[in-house]
């Protein structure tokens, strides 16, 4: 039995070597001894500050599957055998919810189900069938079981997830991460960044010496929080870095980024780095002064 931290790690690296055989191929990752939380009892403090569920679409609910007949298949679940499965490989093309006429599609690789059904949300049949846009019918549920199984990634039938979703569980990883470079550059064109910092100088109450050294020390320890951000290795789409930072270190920001489905760093590096051209913009105004 895998412990709740190799859980996370084999949902996120999928192809680990330790791991493979476990969660890549076939044998259900059962809870662990302690009960299963229903949705009122979760703290979900952690992922937002919506006291409920936020939902996503009328699809998107949390729900049994009207495939299944309610209970959990878990126990007698047929064994899988070992195989070995390119987790980069795509598994699907998905429209983006946020483009506009549904221009745009994004492939959702069998690495970003692994983490979507092993990982904190714990996707269900109903769920992953709302996000790949397939029709909500029994036929089409046991053809999305059995395509899942054929990738190693078996789904016990009537599965409720312990976790409650945020309106970011809409979208796949690569509109996600699409949003944040949209974000990144919507901050560094469109944000007045020079004005604040000229507002911010101008109604300091401080002397221009003693502020410029303030926000030297700013500067500096934004600098030593995006050098640690940068080193993240959180794999989003086909793409799985080296990791480099702590294992403890590691583990959170990788549930971070499964709940965000890869924009959650993106992101707070697009505001970080917008926040230090605030703070240089504030020493190049309270220099020339």
């Amino acid at each position: 039995m895998l412990s709740p931290q190799d859980k996370l790690l084999a949902a996120a690296f999928p192809n680990s070597p330790e791991l493979m055989g476990e969660v890549q191929v076939g044998n259900r990752l059962k809870r662990e001894a302690s009960p299963s939380l229903s949705p009122s009892q979760t703290d979900t403090s952690d992922i937002g500050s919506q006291p409920k569920k936020a939902k996503l679409d009328d699809s998107l609910e949390d729900e049994y599957d009207e495939f299944t007949d309610g209970t959990n298949s878990s126990d007698d679940a047929p064994a899988y055998e070992k195989q070995s499965v390119d987790v980069s490989k795509s598994f699907a093309q998905v429209c983006g919810r946020l483009t506009m006429m549904n221009a745009s599609k994004y492939p959702v690789t069998i690495g970003e189900l692994a983490r979507r059904i092993h990982g904190p949300e714990e996707y269900s049949f109903s769920l992953l069938g709302s996000l790949l846009r397939r029709a909500k019918m029994p036929n089409h549920t046991e053809i999305l079981k059995n395509e899942l199984e054929s990738v190693g990634l078996p789904l016990e039938r009537g599965r409720r997830r312990t976790q409650n979703l945020t309106l970011f569980g809409s979208l796949v990883e690569g509109e996600a991460i699409q949003l944040s470079k949209d974000y990144k550059h919507l901050l560094k064109t469109e944000f007045p960044v020079d004005l604040m910092a000229n507002t911010a100088v101008a109604e300091s109450n401080v002397s221009k010496a003693e502020r410029i050294q303030g926000l030297n020390q700013v500067m500096k320890y934004s600098q030593e929080f995006l050098k640690i951000a940068e080193k993240d290795g959180s794999p989003t789409c086909d793409t799985y870095p080296n990791i480099v930072l702590d294992t403890d270190l590691q583990m959170q920001l990788t549930r971070f980024s499964m709940l965000t489905h890869g924009f959650g760093m993106h992101g707070i590096r697009a505001v970080m780095e917008m926040f230090q051209r605030y703070v240089e913009e504030q020493i190049k105004t309270a220099s020339r002064d």
